[in-house]
């Protein structure tokens, strides 16, 4: 996977008109410091913003720069035929716009289920669709401080690998019922050639009979 770690509007500009553009889904996460008990609380988040199109990542630092300012991120988040897949999107799209009112996340596909539901956790939704286990989730990156001037190494790999299942996740799910469709399919046209060919036959049969009833009738004359 390959990403591209920013806090330059710029730069989010050029990733997303080379990657995103005539996208029909998105991966999207977003990544929040914790505040923890006896220590001063973070700016208001979402700190992070990733943005997954295949094997390519976005990983926009909001504490720093001007990534706010992207024309193209704004354009993208709000166009509402390009889907931007994930889990917990409704809180993501509330807290985007607390901290600007330009960032309007519309087309969003939670796969986690509904807001006031019982909420899926991103890991359980990968396991229900590939049948099997992914490596687990460090807790400890999990509630690490992403408001840190500075993103390390094991920060942006997670932050990207939430973006990029999102949009793996609904690939898949999409491969799937394209095969389903296409072996329904195939065995309907099989099923319409048994027919046919049965049709066939007994219209065979039919005009067998007929010409052999003509002579019949043919003789009695």
């Amino acid at each position: 996977m390959k990403v591209c770690y920013t806090d330059d509007a710029r730069a989010v500009n050029k990733w997303l008109n080379k990657h995103a553009a005539g996208a029909a889904a998105l991966g999207f996460d977003t990544e929040t410091a914790c505040a923890f008990p006896g220590r001063k609380p973070p700016a208001p988040g979402p700190h992070v913003l990733q943005i997954a199109a295949g094997d390519a990542c976005l990983v926009a630092h909001l504490i720093s720069g001007d990534v706010c300012a992207s024309g193209a991120l704004a354009d993208v988040l709000s166009d509402p035929s390009v889907v931007k897949v994930g889990v917990g999107l409704d809180d993501d799209a509330v807290e985007l716009y607390n901290i600007d009112s330009r960032m309007k996340l519309s087309g969003r596909l939670d796969i986690g289920g509904p807001r006031k539901g019982r909420r899926i956790a991103l890991r359980e939704v990968a396991y229900r669709a590939i049948g099997g286990p992914i490596a687990p989730k460090a807790k400890k990156i999990a509630c690490s401080n992403w408001a840190m001037r500075r993103l390390q190494t094991t920060q942006l790999a997670y932050a990207a690998r939430d973006a990029w299942l999102g949009a793996a996740l609904l690939l898949r799910e999409i491969e799937a019922r394209l095969s389903a469709g296409a072996a329904a399919a195939d065995e309907a046209a099989a099923a319409l050639g048994a027919s046919e060919a049965k049709l066939a036959a007994e219209t065979r049969d039919r005009l067998k009979e007929k010409v052999a009833l003509e002579g019949k009738i043919e003789d009695l004359l």
